[in-house]
């Protein structure tokens, strides 16, 4: 999934001009198995963004195989 995030008042004073570029992403993703979308902030700043951002902490630990493989077995 591809996201473009824009301020709202940004996107819907510029969306004529950014039509294009959009279309270019859009087949981007067509043509390589993705999914574009534009979003503004609003739609971005609410509990999702507030999970996210807590456990992307956690994406650098480094564990021992023997315990993600006990954790993935049950």
């Amino acid at each position: 999934m591809l996201i473009e995030v824009k301020p709202k008042a940004k996107w819907q004073k510029h969306w004529k001009e950014w039509k294009e570029k959009w279309k270019a992403a859009i087949r981007f993703c067509q043509e390589n198995g993705y999914v574009f979308h534009v979003y503004d902030e609003d739609r971005i700043r609410h509990l999702a963004l507030f999970n996210l951002n807590y456990v992307q902490r956690y994406k650098r630990i480094q564990h021992e195989q023997e315990d993600i493989d006990a954790i993935l077995a049950k």
